[in-house]
């Protein structure tokens, strides 16, 4: 083992070296046990190893095989010691379960290149070490040189009397090597995996995965658990008679196409360890959809082995019934053998213990990644045994026993009492949770200096800002991620951490699946805080929408004449030729940088605090200041997919998506439209509208550009709990609207249109209400977004001029940096500029300074439909006739000169073209490569996600209507 301790020697400029190589520690009797680098000569070493075998005196090898001869009731009739050949066993490695080269291994992955030092035909694999010579005194000594005929030579010097004592005397010798248990496979956690994987795609494999989600057992199926470690690659070297027909391993099948193969194959690997899977349960090992199979996996729980001897004997058996050996009436494919050979060859393979130290380089605990509730009551059973794995010994009740994993406060029991997910602080503030921060804190910089074998901290690396927000975002992310609920009885009792996606207990999802981020103080941020993203949204765009409520009325309109224009039109375009009131509204575009299964339904609270009022032509557009800090006028919104009860279903969907939410902004929390604007009702009004119109001193052309004047806004995201004073501000995004007006080159403020004909006379129907536009239409198809959700909010007449996140600012683009940031500062925004590509079929696409429509707002539900807004060309448009905005122009790319499939556009700014980064932070423009980025599940976007698990769930004990996350409806979009 080399340690490395000393700091690097100085560096020039662009050079990297690595820190100096300090002490070595060999694993195997030697010279030198403990060495610097001018010490351990590993080269004369080496040169040594290559005569070892003319050398008695000096070495010996560790795996000599001793020849066995059986008893003489059980030899050849007529032998004798001299005649019969034993059988070599060796005690290290069998040379017999090595291949003769790489191409045609015994154990797989296994193989000897070249002649080993001293090799023969009895030992192909000799391990040679140097003897270590013992004195009458305890001393250690080895000798300086030997000859071939076994006679060696000492420092005399070992050999003088020392404080009176007698000369001491060589009594022994002794030789070593040190294995790693930790590093073999172990029989009884092991298993044969039957991969699968979250269906990123929708090909046949992903549709395959998607219906034949593991069943509750199937550990082998889940990549990084114990049992996704193959024990094939080793049993394919066993067996009698020989197995390889079902031993080699089988490629995975689509389901209900060629599975026997496979299936025989991993029910014979199952079938001789202890902690395999019953036959024909479950998936069956992802070979039948899990939706028809009321099976659960059942997991075999017989005794684990505690040595390797045992897996010549069936599993089976109990009490006093004697074991049989594995094929002799067994029940494994083909009578499958095993023999004291087989066992021979896989022992320096294969392990029944492989513990290793759950220690940390500091030699501390390490911290458990299983979070558990701090009160004991509200445990399952296995949470029961992740937090006794987690404590340090003691005398319950008498003294105290540190855990050393994350606890969390409160469970979710109803909508009135959301649990500690649903809080910035609650789980902080648990004082364990704090000692167990500051336990990291101190071993990433702010107590030792260097981590033991490295040449620095975390904080040498990162720098005190990222490291505090590296330590916050692990913590916030540990405690949501895994665990978020015990929906089996039989585990104890039963609970849930996140808000649940069941209806049956949560009936109009608040908050499901939803956890808000966690914050911490710091000094090394001038927010003085860091957070976690939590699984919530942060914003990726704001657009002003422009309406135009009256105009100038025509005095020869005739209500007989259908053709007779209300408003006056004389040029015949189908709008008013001169406006004399609008209109402005806000839309804010949600951004989960956690997206995934299951859906998503954050409840959150909307604060838009504008210190100055808009402007057009001089004239305010009456926009709500939103009040202060201490009293804030909000809007609280739930995410939820599915309002059901009310006026039927009422399903807005999209929460598996990055992009959701945004429809959810105009409707109250059971699915009704907001019918007011005001900011009386935080939950029925809709407080981001004109509360009155703007009049113009004289009436408008609809032809000439208004003059636009705009200021810094902030937009608080704030906790839902409780009353707005005295809700939390989670995150502040600053948005700085007077760029719009600046940018004179790129974008015009086109005066909005309106209609020529008659108005409405019902209220709920005219869209210049703008309250009249959130009225939306049920659609009756499970997971179905309502009718004209993207045609109502937008209409063509309206100008939109937006800001979105500048992928040239120092965020890059990136939505996680924004979503971990207290405060988002408005230079990571830009204005959204006139695209530079459409399609052809559209009669022009937002192309101009003058176009109506600059925006690029974006619903993961619409992917195929269109997004809000129009693809329209003004005047050169006939005013009814609409084309809604393609998805595809509202995302840029991830590789460069890469276009995604319309149906599955990035979720980066439109002007992003390629997820670039500059290796040097000091040059935005030189040396770019490319960045990381997340595939979205199943059709969903890819984009800048932070990879949370999969939590989907198939089928509980609580829920038998709890539906397949990828294949069902509501969930999969």
């Amino acid at each position: 083992i080399r340690v490395f301790s000393d700091p690097p020697p100085t560096q020039t400029e662009g050079e990297t070296l690595p820190p100096r190589k300090q002490f070595f520690y060999p694993l195997y009797s030697t010279r030198t046990l403990y060495g610097t680098e001018s010490t351990f000569k590993i080269a004369d070493e080496v040169s040594q190893l290559q005569t070892w075998n003319q050398l008695p005196g000096l070495f010996t090898d560790l795996n000599e095989p001793v020849e066995y001869f059986p008893p003489r009731a059980l030899r050849d009739a007529g032998s004798t010691v001299k005649t019969q050949q034993g059988t070599l066993i060796y005690p290290i490695v069998d040379p017999t379960s090595i291949g003769a080269t790489p191409d045609q291994p015994i154990v797989d992955g296994v193989s000897v290149t070249g002649n080993p030092p001293g090799a023969s035909e009895r030992n192909r694999m000799p391990m040679p070490v140097m003897w270590l010579y013992v004195l009458s005194d305890g001393t250690l000594i080895t000798p300086q040189s030997g000859g071939a005929d076994g006679k060696v030579r000492f420092d005399s010097s070992k050999f003088q009397s020392r404080a009176g004592l007698p000369k001491p005397t060589i009594v022994g010798r002794i030789a070593y090597w040190t294995d790693d248990e930790s590093c073999k496979v172990n029989v009884n956690t092991a298993s044969e995996p039957s991969p699968w994987v979250q269906p990123h795609t929708s090909g046949p494999r992903e549709r395959d995965y998607a219906e034949s989600e593991p069943a509750r057992g199937e550990y082998h199926r889940l990549s990084g658990h114990p049992a996704f470690t193959a024990l094939a690659p080793v049993f394919r070297g066993m067996g009698t008679p020989n197995p390889e027909p079902m031993m080699v391993p089988v490629s995975q099948p689509l389901m209900s196409r060629g599975v026997n193969d496979f299936k025989n194959h991993i029910d014979l690997i199952h079938g001789l360890i202890p902690r395999g899977n019953e036959l024909d349960t479950g998936t069956e090992h992802g070979t039948q959809p899990l939706t028809p199979n009321s099976t659960l996996a059942t997991e075999r729980r017989f005794r684990l082995f505690a040595d390797l001897d045992e897996m010549l004997f069936n599993t089976g058996g109990s009490g006093d019934e004697n074991r049989m050996r594995n094929g002799a009436g067994s029940t494994l494919p083909g009578g499958f053998t095993m023999d004291q050979a087989d066992i021979r060859r896989g022992r320096f393979y294969l392990s029944t213990h492989s513990n290793s130290p759950e220690l940390n380089p500091f030699n501390l605990p390490k911290i458990s990644l299983w979070p558990v509730m701090e009160n004991p009551s509200a445990r399952s059973r296995f949470d029961d045994e992740m937090a006794l794995a987690a404590t340090l010994g003691g005398v319950p009740g008498t003294t105290p026993r540190p855990i050393y994993a994350l606890q969390r406060a409160d469970i979710w029991s109803g909508s009135g009492a959301t649990g500690s997910s649903q809080s910035r602080h609650a789980d902080r503030t648990i004082s364990r949770n704090q000692a167990l921060y500051n336990y990291l804190l101190e071993m990433t910089g702010d107590t030792n200096s260097s981590i033991p074998g490295f040449a620095a901290n975390f904080d040498d690396k990162l720098g005190l800002a990222n490291r505090d927000q590296v330590l916050t975002m692990m913590f916030d992310t540990m405690r949501w991620i895994a665990n978020p609920e015990n929906a089996w009885t039989d585990d104890g009792d039963t609970f849930e951490y996140l808000p649940p996606t069941d209806p049956s207990r949560n009936p109009q999802l608040t908050g499901a699946a939803s956890a808000v981020p966690m914050a911490r103080a710091t000094n090394a941020t001038t927010s003085g805080e860091v957070k976690g993203l939590g699984r919530f949204p942060t914003i990726s765009q704001v657009a002003l929408i422009l309406v135009a409520t009256d105009a100038e009325t025509n005095p020869s309109y005739d209500e007989n004449n259908p053709n007779s224009a209300y408003f006056k039109d004389d040029d015949g375009d189908g709008y008013a030729d001169k406006i004399t009131k609008m209109r402005a509204f806000f839309i804010v575009e949600p951004f989960n940088p956690n997206p995934g299964h299951p859906a998503v339904s954050p409840t959150l609270r909307y604060q838009i605090e504008m210190p100055t009022d808009f402007t057009v032509d001089g004239r305010g557009l009456n926009l709500a200041n939103g009040g202060t800090i201490g009293a804030p006028v909000c809007l609280r919104a739930s995410f939820s997919p599915s309002f059901t009860g009310v006026l039927g279903n009422r399903q807005l969907g999209g929460n598996a998506s990055a992009y959701s939410g945004m429809a959810s902004l105009f409707v109250t929390g059971n699915g009704v439209a907001r019918k007011a604007l005001g900011f009386m009702d935080e939950d029925l009004e809709f407080p981001w509208a004109s509360s009155s119109e703007t009049t113009f001193a004289t009436a408008h052309e609809s032809n000439q550009p208004l003059q636009f004047v705009g200021s810094e806004i902030s937009i608080h995201i704030r906790t839902a709990e409780g009353s707005p004073t005295s809700s939390e501000i989670i995150q502040t995004v600053k948005v700085d609207f007077s760029q719009l007006a600046a940018d004179t080159a790129n974008i015009h403020f086109p005066c909005p249109k309106l209609k020529a004909s008659k108005p409405e006379a019902d209220e709920e129907k005219d869209p210049r209400n703008i309250w009249s536009r959130f009225a939306f239409e049920a659609d009756a198809r499970v997971g179905a977004e309502p009718q004209g959700v993207h045609q109502r909010i937008i209409r063509p007449g309206d100008v939109v001029r937006a800001m979105e996140i500048d992928p040239l600012s120092a965020c890059g683009g990136d939505m996680r940096l924004v979503a971990a940031q207290k405060e988002v500062p408005s230079s990571w925004f830009r204005p959204v500029r006139p695209a530079t590509a459409t399609l052809s079929s559209l009669p022009g696409s937002n192309t101009t300074p003058d176009s109506p429509e600059l925006h690029h707002l974006r619903d993961g539900a619409y992917t195929l439909a269109g997004q809000m807004g129009y693809s329209w060309g003004g005047a050169g448009q006939a005013p009814d006739t609409t084309v809604p905005q393609p998805t595809f122009l509202t995302g840029g790319t991830l590789l460069p000169g890469v276009a995604p499939a319309p149906y599955c556009v990035s979720a980066v700014p439109p002007s992003l073209q390629g997820a670039l980064v500059p290796s040097d932070p000091g040059n935005l423009t030189a040396n770019l490569r490319l960045g990381d980025w997340n595939t979205g599940a199943g059709i969903l976007e890819d984009g800048p996600y932070a990879s949370d698990l999969d939590l989907g769930n198939a089928i509980t004990e609580l829920s038998g209507s709890r539906s397949d996350p990828y294949a069902d409806s509501l969930l999969r979009r």
